[in-house]
């Protein structure tokens, strides 16, 4: 209570709500007083200034609902630094402690569709995020009551090379090990080896899911930063970052939360959390199952945005619940302390996995992404997992040097 007390205490001083601000060396969320506009300054590589910088021109800015964009970029004696802005919004893991869209599932199951609706989008035109995780995940309030999204660290941003053999081998190798705080939403190959794909990226969506249905299960008055409750959505809270690898190569994977619905997590949670990338299903098919299970159509490739940019600043009319008749209230139970789930069984393959993911190739830099005239214009087919069983062999890798 002194700790909410003492937020709101600072709001009328300051005019800033602190529930939206974090800060660290590398990347700073502010809130614009009392507009609730949500201002970031971002440091950059030079690997990310030299391959990645001067392509996101080519996503449309109205998908973006991003100013300006691209981002306005700055050099000083600390490095270069990103700096845009994005209308009020909040954040997914914020939305879910605090039970914004009520005490039924549903709505956020909604949430977790609109955002795989976006991953897709990108995925579809050649762009990986490598920093998603429910904090990260914005939603902005808008006028037409439509769930539009934006994920920020657009320095973590990648284009990745296409494959015409195989859509599984679509993978950049970074050498730089700047997500090393954040492993626990980290496939094997990308902690091992540096390896990202719109699989791992799937991986961490995987977890995302996770943490909002671990949210959902939180009982009682959840405080502006409350750590203690934010802890309990990371996944492998119980262990250091240090011994995730270990604990992934065992063949662990995060338990089914308390108040998932088992559909969910088995046809959502788990597949995305397979430990072979091979074996991920595609946010393609995501959207599919999800589009069964929620009697929903299948977006179009492009998103209907509010026709301006200035829209997305008015007020917000009040969410709608789309769902109730998927709220499976019958399967829910009381949350329970989690403790260290028994392993799952590792794939064989894993029985040499220094073998399997070691990767002392140095590919040529000139390999190039495929040229974009805007996002959004390239649609990929639905991925069948089924035809993908056998592991992956280091030889198959195509990587490529940041």
């Amino acid at each position: 209570m002194e700790v909410a007390e003492k937020n709101r205490e600072l709001k009328e001083q300051s005019g800033i709500d602190l529930m939206e601000i974090s800060s660290d060396d590398n990347y700073k969320i502010e809130s614009e007083g009392c507009t609730g506009n949500i201002n970031v300054t971002e440091r950059v590589t030079d690997d990310f200034l030299k391959y990645t910088y001067n392509r996101l021109k080519e996503i449309d800015s109205k998908r973006m609902c991003v100013e300006p964009w691209p981002p306005r970029k700055s050099v000083s004696s600390d490095g270069t630094k990103l700096h845009y802005r994005f209308p009020r919004s909040t954040r997914l893991l914020d939305i879910v402690l605090h039970k914004d869209r009520g005490e039924t599932i549903s709505p956020y199951i909604e949430l977790l569709y609109e955002l795989a609706n976006h991953m897709d989008t990108f995925h579809s035109a050649g762009w990986i995020f490598r920093s998603l995780r429910a904090k990260n995940v914005w939603i902005l309030e808008t006028k037409k009551k439509e769930q539009n999204i934006v994920i920020p660290k657009f320095g973590k941003y990648r284009m990745i090379v296409s494959s015409e053999y195989d859509t599984h081998l679509e993978q950049i190798k970074v050498e730089n090990r700047e997500d090393v705080d954040a492993v626990q939403w980290l496939p094997i190959e990308a902690i091992k080896a540096g390896l990202y794909s719109k699989e791992s990226d799937v991986y961490a969506f995987g977890m995302i899911t996770w943490e909002v249905m671990s949210a959902f299960g939180q009982e009682g008055v959840v405080y502006d930063q409350d750590e203690e409750r934010e802890l309990t959505c990371i996944p492998f809270n119980y262990q250091q970052s240090e011994n995730i690898l270990q604990h992934l190569i065992e063949g662990y994977i995060p338990e089914k939360p308390a108040k998932c619905p088992d559909w969910f997590y088995q046809e959502i949670t788990r597949p995305c959390l397979l430990h072979q990338k091979i074996d991920r299903p595609s946010m393609k098919t995501i959207l599919q199952i999800l589009q069964t299970r929620l009697h929903k159509a299948l977006p179009k490739q492009i998103i209907s945005n509010p026709s301006t940019y200035q829209d997305l600043y008015q007020d917000s009319n009040q969410y709608e619940d789309f769902c109730d008749d998927y709220d499976d209230r019958s399967k829910l139970s009381t949350p329970v302390a989690r403790s260290p789930p028994t392993p799952l069984p590792a794939p064989t393959s894993f029985q040499d996995v220094d073998a399997y993911y070691d990767d002392d190739d140095d590919d040529d830099d000139a390999i190039s992404s495929p040229t974009l005239s805007a996002l959004f214009l390239k649609e990929s087919k639905p991925q069948d997992p089924s035809k993908h069983q056998s592991p992956i062999r280091e030889d198959h890798l195509l990587s490529r040097q940041f």
